[in-house]
């Protein structure tokens, strides 16, 4: 990247950015090559590679930061992990991922799909069920087994999505100068 614009940042200032201004209970960021490992307790560690975090300052330096509405998200992510059912948070899911206006495959190994179709565990029938759950926003047809690996891929996106909303929130504060209301 260029650097004759103040807001364009380079991978490892971004990472730096980030590092530095981290402030999301629950989850760790840590520096690896080639981006960021996020630990927490929810769903395990969840990755952002360099190509990631440069896609997502790019879409805000461009876009986002001209809107509001992750604000929202920010402030209420939280509670949806903790506090909605597995089909509640289906829906967010979906609402997440169309607000971020890019397919379920693009986001990685974070995608309920991409996760449902990486684990060995997950038979042909099982990744049927799930979907169909996943789609309806209802698990309640799910066995005990896949009931929890739909609850534990639910949890496990909105925590993607948190830390996606956590990095827009550094970007907005630390770089765009956007003060609080």
């Amino acid at each position: 990247m260029s650097s004759t614009n103040s807001r364009v940042k380079d991978p490892a200032e971004v990472r730096k950015l980030i590092m530095d201004n981290w402030e999301c209970q629950g989850i760790t960021p840590v520096q690896t090559e080639g981006g960021l490992n996020f630990r927490n307790a929810n769903g395990g560690e969840i990755f952002l590679a360099d190509e990631v975090l440069d896609y997502y300052y790019e879409a805000f330096n461009t876009n986002i930061q001209k809107f509001a509405k992750y604000e929202l998200y920010y402030e209420q992510i939280d509670g949806m992990i903790s506090d909605y059912s597995p089909d509640e948070l289906a829906k967010e899911v979906n609402e997440l991922a169309d607000w971020f206006n890019y397919s379920e495959f693009k986001s990685g190994s974070y995608s309920p799909v991409a996760q449902w179709i990486s684990d060995d565990s997950i038979s042909k029938e099982m990744l049927k069920q799930l979907y169909q759950a996943f789609t309806n926003s209802d698990s309640s047809n799910l066995d005990q087994n896949t009931a929890e690996v739909y609850a534990n891929t639910m949890r496990k996106t909105m925590t993607y999505y948190k830390i996606l909303v956590n990095i827009f929130y550094i970007y907005d504060k630390k770089i765009f100068n956007r003060k609080e209301e």
